[in-house]
């Protein structure tokens, strides 16, 4: 009989922590959202990313638009870096549909909607290139013109 007790009493004691657990896990949850929210604030307010330059990318398969970070890390993204880089490959959500991903030593800030990279940009005063999609528009009409040449060539 008495061992049947300390069973139930450690039942209950198990019980008891397993609740206090999934409290704290609640409660570091929303300190962390809070966390993430000021840090988003203090990089967007305290102008973090101003006068930092980016080049713009596209994927046209995907139909996703993103800027990838043209720089030395050290100095200009450093405290952005230390802020809101959780691990070698992560991301960080700025605002929504706006976040920055870290991979390695690239930093890019990816766009739900291609439309959202302009006033980003103005509103943080960041210098954009757009020298490779310059570059593969180039390509592109280089192919396209080889291709409508055999069209004609052949018949087509």
């Amino acid at each position: 009989m008495k061992i049947t007790k300390r069973i139930d009493e450690l039942e209950r004691q198990i019980q008891n922590l397993e609740n206090r657990a999934a409290d704290l896990s609640v409660e570091a949850h929303t300190l962390r959202t809070e966390k993430d929210t000021l840090i988003a604030q203090a990089i967007l307010e305290e102008k973090m990313l101003d006068d930092t330059t980016w080049e713009i990318q596209a994927n046209g398969a995907g139909g996703y638009s993103y800027l990838e970070f043209i720089g030395v890390v050290e100095g200009m993204m450093e405290e952005v870096q230390k802020l809101a880089r959780k691990d070698y490959h992560s991301t960080f959500e700025l605002q929504d549909g706006i976040a920055l991903r870290f991979d390695d030593s690239d930093i890019t800030i990816m766009f739900n909607d291609p439309k959202m990279i302009l006033p980003f940009a103005k509103k943080n005063n960041l210098k954009l290139s757009g020298t490779s999609i310059t570059d593969r528009l180039a390509k592109l009409k280089r192919e396209v013109a080889a291709l409508e040449s055999l069209v004609h060539q052949f018949n087509l």
